[in-house]
């Protein structure tokens, strides 16, 4: 049997009996939580916004799917529609290019 440690735990759900296989990610039977043992890199273009401006780039997405966007392309179409809206209001020339 293996040992209750914090190794063995479900961060989630506190379960402490996760089952770790070689070559695998383990997956919390009490929740179906897969548990990373790193978490994932950030996707590139991400690099392009400043770490402190990246909750007002996500707020759009937020948006996006509040006002009724379900698919993807859908949901990027309504923050380019957006973006473009919010760049026509400004008068600074720098901060539209």
């Amino acid at each position: 049997m293996t040992p209750q440690t914090a190794e063995n735990a479900c961060p989630r759900c506190g379960g402490f009996d996760v089952p770790r296989y070689e070559g695998e990610l383990p997956i919390c039977g009490h929740c179906g939580a897969i548990l990373a043992t790193e978490p994932p890199e950030p996707p590139s273009w991400i690099n392009q916004f400043p770490a402190p401006k990246r909750s007002a780039l996500a707020q759009h997405f937020y948006t996006a799917v509040c006002s009724g966007a379900t698919d993807p392309a859908s949901i990027v179409a309504h923050v380019q529609a957006s973006l473009h809206r919010r760049l026509q209001w400004t008068v600074d020339h720098d901060q539209r290019q």
